[in-house]
């Protein structure tokens, strides 16, 4: 007598501490968010000032037209954010992976500080394509200089931060050299969710919605990703058409944020990692409780924010700064089981067909040396005038500074126009 053998599938359960924190986290705070304009109007004012608002009471007006396309913008765009850092971790099998770590923010604020200074118009047709050629750009860098390398997750995290550090500086560059054109600029790039109108929410809200759907569509084919390279493929996937893409979309999804708010850094990445830490398994949890934390953790941010403006003398606090406040623990809880690997989800684990060389210490010493000099003399002989900027001759750089040490005015010379405000 044969004992029957009875094989139940099981899906791994879903945690109960995952629904729990997550609607904790979304209504603790709009609660905090709301908080204080209960002391100024009624409970029913204040939930009815998201579609109406009492022409006779200012509270009224400025609490729907002011707080609740914030508090509206903020779970849109965080909600989006944490969508894009899950496919983004999914596509790249990096659980540090985000649209902040691998510069395609910066690469929106890059793109549309250039416009803004080289190209007005196109900003007055489209601002999302700029913003949208910005983060391609920069994704593509990154992809450049990681392809030959295996798509190792720290090498990823590495150029995804050179990239951001490079095109941040060129923003800051720009301010510095325009800072009459690009002041306003400075404000928006570090994140800014203030508003006065529900505009830009009715022209947000249909963007987000239409490429978060494009992302959900994706879900079915990215989990063929996790049976491996050979296994997708011989299942029909075209593996390398998909990732390419879901970043894509990923790009078109951050940019179109970065372009209306600014850059808010490490929400795409904490929202996933946090959704991971309490429980979520499988993608389509990751990608459920990612979309919702994301726009739990931005709310509470923004919500923030807004106190510390407040509390301060009046100046505004960014919610670019409490964004990084609060994804920052987040980020080293998951660094704990972070393991490093050589190659992509899917792919075989041996090293990449990539490997550095071994250079010469003297020549990489002497092609160093060479560019320091290179940089020296550009940045002494290229100087300012009166109507321009020119070459300035070797033998005319000493004379701002010996002019200032006899005691006397030095000559407003292309050379000497970096001392004249000293004079």
């Amino acid at each position: 007598m044969y004992a029957e053998a009875q094989v139940v599938s099981t899906a791994p359960r879903l945690p109960g501490k995952l629904p729990l924190t997550a609607m904790l986290l979304v209504l603790g705070a709009l609660a905090a968010s709301a908080a204080p304009w209960f002391l100024e109007l009624d409970p029913l004012a204040v939930v009815s000032a998201f579609w109406s608002y009492d022409t006779t009471d200012y509270t009224s007006v400025l609490a729907h037209f002011s707080w609740a396309p914030r508090v509206s913008i903020a779970l849109l765009i965080g909600c989006g954010l944490g969508l894009a850092g899950a496919v983004t971790q999914q596509v790249l099998g990096n659980p540090l992976a985000s649209p902040t770590t691998l510069g395609v923010e910066a690469g929106g604020q890059f793109g549309v500080t250039l416009a803004t200074l080289f190209a007005p118009a196109l900003l007055a047709f489209s601002q999302d394509l700029v913003a949208v050629a910005g983060g391609l750009l920069a994704i593509g860098m990154v992809i450049a200089l990681t392809w030959r390398l295996g798509f190792s997750p720290v090498t990823v995290i590495l150029a995804g931060l050179v990239i951001t550090f490079f095109m941040g500086a060129l923003n800051m560059a720009f301010m510095l050299i325009k800072g009459e054109w690009l002041g306003n600029l400075f404000i928006w790039g570090a994140g800014s969710l203030v508003q006065n109108s529900w505009q830009p929410f009715m022209d947000l809200w249909p963007r987000v919605l239409i490429l978060g759907a494009a992302l959900v569509l994706l879900m079915r084919p990215l989990q063929l990703l996790q049976l491996g390279q050979a296994s997708a493929s011989s299942l029909g996937a075209r593996v390398g058409l998909l990732r390419i893409l879901a970043l894509f979309l990923v790009v078109l999804m951050s940019a179109t944020v970065v372009s209306r708010v600014g850059v808010v850094a490490f929400v795409g990445l904490a929202a996933p990692v946090l959704a991971r830490l309490l429980g979520a398994r499988t993608l389509q949890e990751r990608l459920i409780w990612s979309t919702l934390l994301g726009g739990g953790l931005l709310l509470l941010a923004d919500t923030l924010a807004h106190w510390a403006s407040s509390w301060g003398d009046g100046s505004l606090v960014p919610t670019g700064t409490t964004t990084a406040l609060i994804g920052g623990p987040i980020i080293l809880l998951a660094l704990q089981g972070f393991k490093n690997t050589h190659h992509m989800p899917g792919q075989e684990s041996n090293p990449g067909a990539f490997l550095p060389k071994r250079r010469s210490v003297l020549v990489t010493g002497a092609v160093l040396l060479c560019l320091l000099l290179a940089t020296f003399f550009v940045s002494m002989g290229w100087s300012p005038g009166l109507q321009e900027w020119s070459w300035t001759p070797i033998a005319d750089w000493g004379e701002a500074g010996s002019g200032v040490a006899h005691g006397c005015s030095p000559p407003f010379s292309r050379a000497s126009a970096w001392a004249w405000p000293a004079a």
